[in-house]
């Protein structure tokens, strides 16, 4: 899991991939639980990214598709944040 301090707000993201095991995935599926805390309101969202059979496997285009899935229901500023934590991860 990874937990970022992004002005004032904290973010935790996890990726889980099917590829190397992790239950209830099938090996072509990239899965992405996202956590927003904000002035101690909690926001949570949850996406999943497929490939299919012709696509190599990438974890970071997994990442990105399932993490755009994954916060399409917040809101633009919240967004915001989650993507200025997502590229300061590192």
């Amino acid at each position: 899991m990874t937990t970022v301090k992004v002005n004032g707000a904290v973010v935790n993201m996890k990726w889980a991939y099917g590829r190397f095991g992790y239950p209830g995935l099938q090996p072509n599926e990239t899965l992405c639980d996202v956590t927003l805390e904000v002035n101690g309101e909690v926001k949570k969202g949850s996406g999943l990214a497929f490939k299919t059979e012709n696509d190599h496997f990438c974890k970071e285009e997994g990442r990105k598709y399932s993490l755009r899935r994954a916060i399409a229901d917040f809101t633009r500023p919240e967004r915001t944040l989650v993507y200025q934590a997502y590229r300061g991860r590192k």
